[in-house]
């Protein structure tokens, strides 16, 4: 029996044994099969693998060239900051679980990260990421506190725009990778962005650098310097005048460029509301602000897609009586009529099955040309349509720029609407005649009328004038280009003679003593999902001074106040950008000792009124002799008056009068 017992023992063990060679052997086969296919099979993807983790290859940012302004001015530059770079597998083997959630905590308290976003970074399987871009010294110093394993720093360039939403449409912005996004720094990216550097090193597991490892360092070459046509001071001029606008008139935005009219340059350009190029994603109106973060992904995507578009060039709207400039300027070319023939309104015109009406109803008689302008007449716009005839009328729209983009250096500039010849009517050629059915952007109309201004040449609107390197050498030129020749001479100082006469019987609200202005109003109603509203585009074109026009403005109003026209919103934004830059720009008053005296003694003072009751407030003007208009007047004479224009202390003419706002 013992023996039997020994026997089985021994087989067994001899199981066991053999068990255990066999596994040890099957072992061995799947090394073996593993090994060959590390480095048989798949060797070219771990060299690779093991190339990537030596090597760190981090790119050298270029510095982005500084846009300027006409005189050196900087509107945008870069300043130097810090891009950091870390090996995620190596933070992780440090930092495990609540250790790397804290970290992440700890760095997005100093860089101002979102803690999520460097956690993702972190919790990533790329060998190497860059964690935060665009730190300050004081933020990399507090950074390297922490002594994260594997983070390597790159200086790199932040974009800076250091007067804040100053010219923010046209300058635009960037975006987190420095790339252009809008205005300026989109349509010159290619020239501003340079050419990026690498920074190539050899490092070990723990990405310090190798004993004999190589290193190479290819420096980035930086962007050229963009030197525009702009004009800081007329600039600010302008946008402080349609801010204070914005505020009296309350309308959705108002819209502005400044041209010279002998060369193209755009001197200053302004939209508002604005926003902050330096944070082009934070609305800056605190009611906006608020209910943009109620938004949802797309409606924000949406929201700032609009923000950051430059109306000027890319939205369109129906130029009113501003356009009977181009309507006279055709039928004097074309010897159709003469400055002083006469004609006849009686309030309205029949053409086709339609009336025809002027603005206000109201016949205005028997009337010169010149005064048909200053009037606004539409009937006489339609008969000077009806004698070019479409092709005539046309070819005009064509000849001033009506009918095409302006070809300015700015991105998404909009084709105008204007129908087809063939498919329009007698009474849309009637309407097209006096600035109704078709539309336009405000830098076409600014163009067209500067061509009045410029001897009848049309010139293409530039925003910048020429490149320059980081030494300041004129790399590359961009001319003025001439388009073609639009009026003849005498034929352009008539059309402004007729403007003259329109700023001093009927657009006295853009008038400055001593200097002549030629200006056209236009009050359009606003279509609205094709049909129009009562809400208007209130406009107004100018040149000054006659003689020498200098300047070429135009300002839109998208939807005042009800009871507001051109002439009283975009007039006296023109007048308060005037008296700012005529002296600037040199421009005296020519004043004769007589025209002195009498201004002076026909200028009345304007007296205090905001914070009166509206009783009080009238009671005040007429015992200085001023007229007064009441804003969305409410009826009720005991409520106060929140705002005026003029202010407390300027002059005004009997011709003027005094703006009292309610809201």
């Amino acid at each position: 029996m013992i023996h039997v017992e020994r026997n089985k023992t021994g087989n067994i063990s001899k199981n066991r044994i053999a068990f255990l060679f066999i596994y040890v052997m099957l072992a061995l086969v799947f090394l073996v099969f593993r090994l060959a296919w590390v480095q048989v099979i798949n060797a070219d993807e771990y060299r690779d693998r093991a190339v990537r983790q030596q090597k760190g290859d981090v790119p050298i940012e270029a510095k982005r060239g500084t846009i300027y302004d006409r005189s050196g001015k900087p509107l945008a530059a870069s300043v130097m900051s810090y891009n950091v770079w870390v090996r995620p597998q190596i933070v992780k083997n440090e930092y495990k679980g609540a250790k790397l959630d804290d970290l992440s905590e700890k760095i997005a308290s100093i860089t101002g990260d979102d803690k999520n976003d460097i956690l993702g970074v972190l919790n990533s399987d790329t060998p190497l990421l860059k964690m935060s871009q665009y730190l300050e010294k004081s933020q990399l110093d507090k950074l390297k506190e922490l002594q994260i394993p594997s983070m390597q720093v790159a200086e790199a360039s932040r974009r800076s725009y250091p007067m804040g939403d100053f010219a923010s449409h046209l300058l635009g912005s960037v975006n987190s990778e420095n790339q252009g996004r809008s205005g300026l720094e989109l349509e010159y990216d290619k020239y501003l962005s340079g050419v990026a550097g690498r920074w190539i090193r050899s490092g070990d597991v723990h990405g310090d650098p190798l004993t004999f490892g190589s290193e190479s360092y290819f420096e980035a070459e930086d962007g050229l310097n963009v030197v525009t046509t702009i004009d800081e001071v007329l600039q600010h001029y302008l946008e402080t005048s349609i801010k204070n606008g914005f505020k009296k008139y309350k309308p959705e935005n108002i819209q502005a460029v400044v041209m010279d009219p002998k060369t193209g340059d755009v001197l200053a350009m302004a939209t508002v509301p604005g926003f902050d190029p330096n944070k082009p994603s934070v609305p800056v109106n605190p009611e906006d602000k608020k209910a943009f973060s109620k938004m949802s992904d797309s409606e924000r995507a949406d929201y700032l897609s609009r923000l950051w578009t430059n109306p000027v060039v890319s939205s369109l709207y129906e130029p009113g009586s501003t356009l009977k400039t181009i309507t006279i300027s055709a039928a004097l070319e074309e010897g159709l009529t003469t400055p002083d023939e006469h004609f006849y309104c009686n309030a309205s015109v029949k053409v086709g099955d339609r009336t025809i009406s002027c603005y206000n109803k109201t016949a205005h008689g028997n009337e010169t040309l010149q005064e048909a302008l200053a009037n606004s007449c539409n009937v006489v716009m339609v008969a000077l349509g009806q004698r070019l005839g479409g092709e005539r009328l046309y070819k005009y729209l064509n000849l001033f720029g009506l009918t095409e983009k302006t070809g300015i250096d700015l991105p998404g500039e909009a084709y105008p609407l204007v129908p087809a010849l063939e498919s329009v009517s007698e009474v849309t050629r009637a309407n097209i005649a006096f600035g109704q059915g078709l539309a336009v952007t405000p830098i076409e109309m600014c163009q067209a009328v500067s061509a009045i201004g410029n001897e009848g040449i049309l010139l293409k609107p530039r925003v910048v004038k020429e490149l320059t390197d980081k030494n300041g050498k004129v790399v590359k030129k961009f001319p003025v280009e001439v388009k073609k020749k639009v009026l003849s001479k005498s034929t352009a100082q008539e059309t402004l003679a007729a403007m003259e006469l329109m700023a001093q019987r009927n657009g006295r609200t853009v008038v400055i003593p001593g200097v002549r202005i030629a200006a056209k109003t236009g009050s359009a109603e606003k279509p609205i999902n094709g049909v129009y509203s009562d809400k208007i585009y209130g406009s107004m074109v100018c040149l000054a001074p006659v003689e020498d026009p200098k300047l070429a403005i135009i300002i839109m109003v998208d939807s005042p106040a009800p009871g507001l026209f051109g002439v009283t919103t975009a007039g006296p934004m023109i007048k308060e950008f005037f008296e700012k830059a005529f002296p600037y720009m040199g421009i005296e008053p020519n004043l004769t000792d007589e025209e002195r005296d009498k201004l002076n003694k026909t200028q009345k003072s304007v007296p205090a009124v905001s914070g009166k009751t509206i009783k009080e407030a009238k009671e005040i003007l007429q015992n200085a002799g001023i007229d007064y208009n009441i804003v969305n007047d409410p009826g009720d004479d005991s409520v106060t008056v929140k705002s005026q224009h003029p202010l407390p202390g300027n002059k005004i003419n009997n011709t003027e009068s005094v703006y009292l706002y309610i809201d």
